[in-house]
């Protein structure tokens, strides 16, 4: 596998880079992924048939198979929350802690391969959990931020919308609608800017880590909104289409749960690797920015021979 991290890279090498490495160390990532997350979707599967999950769904016999679908879910939507759903939420939360550290150990795996050093896979995980608390603080945090940035001051458009709608009637509503795109674009900006903050805590030991990342993403938010978009539409067709035809001949049953837990690990690991190769690039296209001021900078005071 030949990888370079040495230099930056273009829109359609950055999303190759990120498939080379998921597909040579796939065993290693997958590894990763379902040492952390696996026992919790295997509790998950245990809890489900002792609460009188079937395995495989009975939906029922009348009616085409599409209705027979449609009801099987209608009836688990409407359902009122049971002890069993409490138990998924705890199981969700557990998810979240763990996803941390999964993430982290994959990011450096990734690290490792861009520095060519060799690794184990017991090693970065337990690496990952020795920045644990670091990296839950930072996530919160940057989670914290996101909601304040996102609830209040869509409180506050909507608010001021309803006033101008009703005052000027249609005019209103376009001004509302640019408000909310603005508002929209605004949020995504800072949402991207600050997204970094992971990376540098645990590469760069930096804490919280947004100042870190917002120098990294300067002049790249648009590339970075760009790329993010691709990989979601490319991965987000294909585990789509598997979880779609998975409802449809399992319908909500543990194994349907076991197909779909099994897709987010892949998916998690893509979007991991990837999350890690756009932020070594950012690093590298952030310190050559910086050689090449420092160079600008010894050259303007170099004295002059004439």
């Amino acid at each position: 596998m030949k990888v370079t991290f040495s230099k930056p890279k273009g829109f359609g090498q950055i999303l190759d880079h990120i498939f080379t490495i998921t597909k040579s160390k796939f065993p290693d990532l997958f590894k990763v992924a379902l040492i952390l997350l696996g026992p919790l979707y295997v509790l998950q599967a245990v809890i489900q048939l002792i609460f009188g999950v079937n395995f495989f769904q009975e939906i029922g016999s009348s009616g085409s198979w599409i209705d027979r679908f449609i009801a099987g879910f209608e009836e688990d939507l409407l359902a009122p929350a049971t002890l069993l759903d409490n138990w998924l939420t705890v199981i969700s939360m557990a998810s979240f802690v763990l996803l941390i550290v999964s993430q982290a150990a994959i990011m450096l795996i990734v690290n490792r391969i861009r520095l060519q050093q060799e690794y184990t896979v017991k090693e970065v995980i337990k690496q990952a959990f020795s920045k644990f608390w670091p990296a839950l603080g930072g996530t919160l945090l940057y989670i914290l931020i996101l909601i304040g940035m996102t609830v209040i001051p869509i409180i506050i458009v909507a608010f001021f919308s309803g006033i101008i709608t009703e005052l000027i009637g249609g005019v209103g509503v376009i001004i509302s609608a640019i408000f909310m795109i603005a508002l929209f674009v605004t949020i995504l900006y800072f949402t991207i800017r600050w997204s970094f903050y992971f990376g540098a805590i645990i590469i760069d030991k930096s804490k919280p880590g947004f100042r870190k990342s917002w120098g990294l993403t300067k002049k790249r938010v648009w590339a970075l909104i760009g790329l993010y978009l691709v990989l979601f539409l490319i991965i987000g067709i294909v585990t789509g289409a598997i979880e779609v035809v998975a409802m449809l001949f399992l319908g909500n049953s543990v194994l349907y749960s076991l197909i779909i837990n099994t897709v987010s690990l892949v998916t998690t690991l893509i979007f991991s690797v990837g999350y890690a190769v756009i932020y070594f690039d950012l690093k590298v296209r952030n310190e050559a920015d910086d050689l090449k001021g420092l160079i600008d900078e010894y050259e303007s005071e170099k004295p002059s021979s004439e």
